[in-house]
Parts: structure tokens; C-alpha cells; sequence
């Protein structure tokens, strides 16, 4: 998972990472690392700040289609459902 480094995701949240998730999810994680920094990159652009907790406690998130997660965000005012998710990472729920 060296590749998060290059978003500044230090080894400490790494070594979370790996712990807190199944190795099966680990390692669906890790081969679909095009996908990955795309969302990463994406939830940055719209001022998610919470990025670290959400690869540790909903690294599915990470999986899913970067349209699939644009068109849920879509769905709801973005600067409103970023503050939700900024305050608490369960607000990622209502995607």
C-alpha cells in the first residue's frame, strides 16, 4: 500500500488499515489502486478531511466507481453531506 504515501498516508495509518479491515478486502484494495487514487483524489477536491478514518473504518468506500460515488454525492448538496462526513465518518452512510 506504499501508494497512499503519495497522498501523505503515513505508515502508522497503513498498519491501521491493514488491522482494522479483513486481508481479503486488504488485498481487493490494494489491486484496485487506479480506482483507489481517484477517489482519494476526488473526496479531496470536494474538502473531505477525513480521508484517514475513512480508509481505516469504510475502505470499501475506496472500491466503488468513481461515477457511482459522483452521482451519490449528487444526490444530496455536496458542501453540506462534506461537512456531515467531516464531523462524522457515519455520514458516509447516507451515500
Amino acid at each position: 500500500m506504499d501508494f497512499l504515501k503519495d497522498f501523505g498516508i503515513t505508515d502508522e495509518i497503513i498498519y491501521r488499515i491493514e488491522m482494522a479491515n479483513d486481508r481479503a478486502l486488504v488485498f481487493s484494495f490494494i489491486c484496485a489502486k487506479d480506482k483507489v487514487c481517484k477517489n482519494i483524489e476526488y473526496f479531496r477536491s470536494i474538502g473531505i478531511e477525513v480521508i484517514e478514518l475513512l480508509l481505516i473504518y469504510r475502505l470499501e468506500l475506496f472500491l466503488n466507481d468513481l461515477d457511482k460515488i459522483k452521482s451519490s454525492f449528487a444526490n444530496y448538496d455536496i458542501k453540506t453531506l462534506v461537512q456531515l462526513i467531516n464531523e462524522d465518518i457515519n455520514a458516509v452512510n447516507l451515500l
